[in-house]
């Protein structure tokens, strides 16, 4: 299989050890995602990379499967928004550091552009559980888009 730029921005993006300043960074000296999945060790670390993160990011790369990955998504309804994507959030745009790609279940319209993040423990209590619940159900009844990272907790309900 033979992999797309949206595709090699989000395999770079994956990594945990890669936010968007290091993305950055690492697209400013290597010019796109593709080069800096294919980059050496060696260029890593004359990028700024210490080694350990280096050996960490080659890792991540030997056990990164794109057919697999993308199938996965794929099949769970799951499609990425890349930062240069038309349908990329406007509003994302604008915060400091904001993700280079969006996983989105569903479909970005245009009304979405109002939307907020719940943000709260990963190890909510049963309150915070229900007040959670009551507020997402609330604010998307009135037509706010509510997003999600996907992580436990509170983000997840």
């Amino acid at each position: 299989m033979k992999a797309t730029k949206e595709q090699y921005i989000t395999a770079v993006s994956s990594f945990w050890g890669f936010g968007y300043q290091r993305i950055s960074l690492l697209l400013s000296y290597f010019g796109d995602a593709k080069n800096i999945w294919k980059a050496s060790s060696s260029d890593l670390i004359k990028v700024g990379l210490n080694s350990k993160l280096t050996y960490q990011f080659d890792k991540h790369r030997r056990n990164f499967n794109f057919e697999k990955y993308f199938s996965r998504l794929s099949e769970m309804g799951i499609s990425v928004v890349g930062y240069k994507d038309k349908r990329y959030p406007k509003n994302l745009k604008k915060i400091s550091d904001p993700p280079f790609v969006l996983y989105v279940k569903g479909t970005l319209l245009k009304e979405d552009e109002n939307a907020i993040a719940m943000v709260g423990s990963r190890q909510m209590t049963s309150y915070g559980l229900e007040v959670a619940k009551s507020f997402s159900r609330q604010l998307a009844e009135n037509g706010i888009t509510i997003v999600s990272g996907l992580a436990r907790g509170i983000d997840s309900i």
